[in-house]
């Protein structure tokens, strides 16, 4: 599934509880750069909160952040 379909997916998914959101579409090093420096201005973060702040595609979050904890970058704690 493309960047473009999963963004038009999650805005469908929100329209009926008139939530629409946009979401840019940049590469995945381009946000790896951008998530890494927003992870150190906020220390504790949830993906939640890099998502809605950034305004990034959902998935290339996960993605990069799943990258970033296996080279020991960042750790991931389930929030309770």
């Amino acid at each position: 599934m493309s960047g473009i379909a999963r963004e038009r997916r999650i805005q469908e998914i929100g329209e009926p509880e008139g939530i629409g959101i946009e979401f840019g579409i940049i590469s995945e090093s381009e946000a790896r750069v951008v998530i890494e420096g927003y992870i150190r201005g906020h220390p504790g973060c949830t993906t939640s909160e890099i998502i809605e702040n950034l305004r990034l595609d959902p998935s290339l979050v996960v993605e990069v952040l799943n990258h970033l904890e296996e080279e020991d970058k960042v750790r991931g704690e389930e929030v309770k």
